[in-house]
């Protein structure tokens, strides 16, 4: 059971670790601190807890909202339940993932508890939510563009290898 979580609970646990990591990293450089990379990962490490709280708390929420319509859509179950799952479920998932960006980094700066980072995300994001959203698809765009190149290269790189064979 649990070599079947390691794949998937690894990349979200060390998201969760380096976001704080670079949370604290930020908040040295603004306060002109001398940066370690030790330094950033023990103190992202001691908010560890608040931290896995509230990624998973909010990640649970925005995959309950739209996950259901699509499993049922990709099993051929296409009733009018199946496409108002997906229609209502999926932009109200892109609107609170907006609304929660700043969730560790308001643990992590401000020290909040779990429930108080939601709240204070949504206070810091009212009235730029567009902004944010538009930055934020800017920014995966960016991120899918280089994921893409690096993978391209990578596949021609191992198709040389292989023609040399």
């Amino acid at each position: 059971m649990i070599k079947q979580l390691i794949p998937i609970m690894g990349p979200f646990i060390s998201s969760a670790i380096s976001a704080a990591a670079v949370t604290i990293a930020t908040l040295m450089v603004v306060s002109t601190e001398d940066v370690s990379v030790f330094r950033c990962v023990r103190a992202g490490l001691r908010k560890f807890v608040p931290i896995l709280g509230v990624t998973a708390l909010s990640g649970l929420v925005v995959m309950a909202l739209f996950l259901p319509g699509l499993l049922l859509a990709t099993s051929g179950n296409l009733n009018f339940i199946v496409p108002m799952m997906i229609v209502l479920g999926i932009p109200v998932a892109i609107y609170l993932s907006v609304r929660w960006v700043f969730l560790v980094q308001v643990v992590i700066a401000e020290e909040s508890g779990i429930l108080q980072a939601f709240n204070r995300s949504t206070i810091l994001v009212r009235g730029v939510w567009w902004g944010i959203f538009g930055r934020s698809l800017l920014m995966g765009f960016v991120t899918l563009t280089i994921v893409m190149i690096f993978l391209g290269i990578m596949v021609i790189v191992s198709q040389l290898v292989q023609l040399e064979r």
